[in-house]
Formats: structure tokens, sequence, C-alpha cells
């Protein structure tokens, strides 16, 4: 999907992706969390590949909401409500608190619901692939994460392909992970 699309990018955007990518990794940095090969890179270069994947990560979101919007892809009010319970058990004891946040903090309400959107239209993309094909099983890792806090590669993987034709599965969440060229 990245390759396949070439636009503008809106400034603001890729900004505050990159900025919570950098953010992320100071954070790994100070925690002596940091891969080998980014220990050898200078900041410059750090930066520079970082910012990469923002654009690509902005990119492929836009590209991702279009396809929902033409779509008519939707969330349930249901789905974001498991989500904002399962984020909220990952705070024993501070449950209440964190969905009070989630609540009253429209922006981090939208970050919760993003991924959920995301997944949804994946599935959608794959759903129009995969008819012909036979169907798919999707299968999820939650706490596989990258450095950058946003699933990992691995996170969604879609196994129907593997049961047609023995083709090996797709993993359909490399359009929104942060993994290198």
């Amino acid at each position: 999907l990245d390759e396949a699309h070439s636009f503008d990018l809106p400034p603001n955007m890729v900004e505050a992706e990159f900025g919570q990518i950098w953010d992320q990794l100071q954070r790994e940095m100070d925690a002596g969390r940091v891969d080998d090969e980014d220990k050898e890179k200078s900041e410059d270069d750090l930066k520079k590949e970082y910012r990469e994947i923002a654009e690509r990560r902005v990119r492929l979101g836009l590209v991702l909401a279009e396809i929902g919007r033409v779509n008519n892809v939707q969330i349930t009010e249901q789905e974001v409500q498991q989500a904002l319970i399962q984020e909220a058990r990952q705070y024993p004891g501070q449950e209440r608190e964190v969905i009070e946040f989630f609540q009253k903090n429209p922006n981090a309400m939208a970050q919760l619901r993003a991924p959920i959107y995301g997944d949804k239209v994946v599935d959608y993309i794959l759903e129009s692939l995969m008819r012909g094909f036979g169907s798919y099983e999707r299968t999820s890792h939650p706490a596989a994460t990258d450095r950058a806090g946003h699933p990992s590669p691995d996170e969604g993987r879609y196994a129907g392909a593997a049961r047609f034709g023995g083709a090996p599965a797709v993993p359909a969440h490399r359009v929104g992970c942060a993994e290198r060229r």
C-alpha cells in the first residue's frame, strides 16, 4: 500500500507521529533498551530513519482511512468499550482512573479507536482479496508492540492464504508497523 500511494502529507501529522516515535525511542534509550544496530547510528541518522517511518505511518493511515470511508467501514461502541477495558486492565488497581482519563480526553479516545478502525479496514481489504481463495482466520497478539508502542509486524496475522494451496500466511498488520526497509 505504501509504495502504491504517493502524495503530500500533512506536515503537522508527520511531526506529531515523529514526536511520538522519537519520545518512545528516547525512553527506550534511557532504559538501556536499544538495538545494537541503533547504538551504532548517529542521532541524525536515527532521526532520518524514524522520520521516514513516521511518514510511512501517516501515509498508510490516510490510505486506510480513505478505504474505510469509501467502503463504509464502521467500528461499534462495543468494540471501543472492549478496547478501553483491555487498556484499563494493563493498570491493575487504577482501572477506574484509566477509564475516566479516556472518557474525558477525546484525543486519547481517538488513539484508542484508531487501531480498531485500522484493523477493521485491513480485515475488509483481506476479505475482499480472499473471496474465492477461502476464508481467513485472524489471530491477535495484543502485547506485541514495536519500540514506538505500536503494533508490531507480528500483531494480527492472517492465515487464510495458508489454507489455500499451502501459501504462506499474510502478515497483514505490516501496513501499519514500523519495520525497516
